[in-house]
């Protein structure tokens, strides 16, 4: 990642609401991203890029849909991605930005149960993980998220990173 390169991604970031898929891209080899079931739960984007070379899985929380919310779906679709890469081999970058979960109160268990799974995943996966919080990383919507207590191996927080137990407001 050239100099210019980290200015554009740290100017990309420090915006309220930004384009995850934009921010990855900054990331890979030549601005080049693969994203994988696009459309399906857009409150998180998963795909694969090459850094020098290497490919390399990116799950991204997408603060334009929903503040970054997690959902059910997105949680199972991060869950899927991070098996995908465990199975292949593929080390995972974890881009963190969201203030919690989005559902209803019917949907309670749906969500207990998909954020279990989804934690259960990034602590059974056993391929290198780093998790970045680039925005917001409240609650246990965080620890989901590829945090430390789940084993990621590296775990850094960019300037202007909020991490909290519950809601700051």
């Amino acid at each position: 990642m050239t100099t210019s390169t980290s200015e554009k991604l740290d100017q990309l970031l420090l915006e309220e609401v930004y384009d995850a898929c934009e921010a990855v891209k900054e990331i890979g080899d030549n601005r080049t991203f693969l994203e994988l079931k696009n459309g399906y739960a857009p409150g998180v984007v998963t795909g694969l890029i090459r850094i020098n070379g290497r490919t390399v899985g990116v799950v991204a929380s997408q603060p334009k849909e929903n503040e970054g919310r997690l959902t059910v779906e997105a949680l199972k679709k991060t869950a899927d991605f991070v098996n995908l890469c465990d199975g292949l081999n593929i080390p995972v970058i974890t881009l963190v930005n969201t203030p919690g979960y989005c559902f209803g109160p019917e949907d309670t268990k749906k969500i207990i149960d998909a954020a279990a799974d989804c934690m259960a995943v990034y602590q059974n996966a056993s391929v290198p993980k780093i998790t970045v919080v680039a925005g917001k990383a409240y609650g246990s919507a965080y620890l989901v998220m590829g945090s430390s207590q789940l084993g990621a191996d590296l775990t850094f927080a960019l300037p202007g990173a909020e991490i909290s137990v519950i809601n700051p407001k």
